[in-house]
């Protein structure tokens, strides 16, 4: 019975580890937490592993209950350990990134803002915990608008437009910054370093 239940386990390990990429951006603060508790949870499925290998061993291998949930624990954290975000990197299929933006602020914060070739952006910001915000984009010019946001909770509260802003005004091909504004009459941007651009020519 126990057996089943560790294996049961690990199988719900697994999938969580593996749809990391749909729901740590919800989570914010309390990102690190889920962390903290998925690292408990590996370090006790470890133990419980070298636990069945030590009966099996003494049972000289006849328990084929353990040798099931030896073979499938031992996969599933061989593929944590390498692969702690999963196996699958999601955002390959969000297409190819068109822009990419950073800006790095105090205490080693990141945010980073992609527009993908889907018509999608995802803006990530990693900062005592991972808060992930999606969307739409379209272009008009040298201007980027924000719609459909996700969470909805943050749709007031997000940018409405961006603005690529160039180092040379002659020479299009040199960019320098990207310039986030809330609302039309949003004086002072955000300001993220473009360090990729196939957006716009």
């Amino acid at each position: 019975m126990k057996s089943k239940i560790w294996l049961a386990s690990s199988l719900v390990f697994f999938l969580i580890v593996n749809t990391h990429y749909f729901w740590i951006g919800i989570l914010g603060v309390y990102s690190l937490i889920a962390y903290l508790i998925l690292f408990v949870i590996f370090i006790t499925l470890f133990v419980i592993l070298g636990w069945h290998i030590y009966l099996s061993i003494r049972n000289n291998f006849n328990n084929n209950q353990h040798l099931i949930l030896i073979a499938t624990m031992l996969t599933i954290l061989t593929s944590a350990a390498f692969r702690p975000f999963g196996l699958i990197n999601f955002q390959n299929f969000e297409g190819k990134e068109l822009l990419t933006a950073k800006r790095e602020g105090v205490a080693n914060c990141m945010t980073t803002l992609k527009l993908m070739e889907s018509k999608k952006f995802i803006d990530k910001s990693v900062c005592f915990g991972i808060t992930e915000i999606r969307g739409d984009y379209s272009v008009n010019g040298d201007t980027i608008f924000f719609k459909n946001i996700k969470p909805r909770r943050q749709e007031q509260g997000y940018y409405k437009l961006a603005i690529i802003s160039y180092a040379n005004s002659k020479n299009r091909n040199i960019l320098e910054e990207l310039k986030r504004y809330r609302s039309l009459n949003d004086t002072i941007p955000n300001v993220l370093i473009v360090i990729k651009n196939e957006l716009i020519n």
